[in-house]
């Protein structure tokens, strides 16, 4: 039994020291940007040894992928819950998921940095299967709006979903890039692209809901 529970104690601090890495990672990649935070200023601001550090991380790189996994996690998870809403209609949960993924990588640094590091995902991870999902919600979510009557019925589900998520996932790029106003640019993304998807009976209903996701009070960076 004393074995057992040393294993478990062993395993349990294994998993706290993997987690403290990658929230001292974030919290320095959010800080100084990824390309200015060397491996050893990651190993320094972490305080453990080389050892230590190896034993969970291979090297800079590894660490990124692990944060880009759990930012898509969370992605999922929020997507899904706001999508699943019955009540709001596929292209407005779209809508809303767009606007609170948003608000929420203002909010929490995971998910801010790990939208970051998508960005150079070629060079972090060839793990693609988060760009994967995160189209697939885009292209299901544009055959249910077609099929609701919300969307134009000639337009391709796909080209719809793939020419949305580009564009949203282009959006976060450059506002990191610039540091404009996120919430601000996707807005500009929908007036522009919903006239001409949206059924006309529609376009009006969602142009409004763009309006009030946009104009919803900013959160500041935590």
């Amino acid at each position: 039994m004393r074995r057992i529970l040393g294993v478990v104690e062993m395993q349990a601090r294994a998993e706290a020291t993997r987690r403290m890495i990658l929230d001292v990672a974030v919290e320095l990649f959010d800080s100084v940007g990824y390309r200015n935070a060397s491996l050893a200023d990651l190993i320094t601001a972490t305080g453990v040894s080389k050892g230590a550090f190896y034993y969970h991380f291979t090297n800079r790189e590894s660490v990124a992928a692990a944060i880009i996994e759990e930012a898509d996690a969370m992605l999922q998870t929020t997507s899904r819950e706001i999508l699943a809403d019955p009540s709001g209609g596929a292209l407005g949960n779209l809508i809303r998921t767009v606007f609170e993924i948003a608000a929420l990588s203002r909010r929490v640094s995971l998910l801010r940095v790990g939208i970051q590091l998508r960005g150079g995902l070629g060079q972090i991870s060839t793990a693609t299967e988060g760009f994967k999902q995160h189209r697939e919600l885009f292209t299901t979510v544009a055959h249910a709006a077609i099929t609701d009557g919300d969307l134009r019925a000639d337009l391709d589900s796909e080209q719809v979903g793939n020419t949305l998520w580009v564009a949203v996932l282009g959006t976060h790029q450059h506002c990191d890039a610039t540091g404009e106003d996120i919430t601000a640019r996707l807005a500009d993304v929908f007036t522009v692209m919903l006239p001409a998807v949206c059924t006309p009976e529609a376009a009006p209903e969602y142009a409004a809901l763009v309006q009030r996701m946009a104009a919803a009070p900013a959160e500041l960076p935590g």
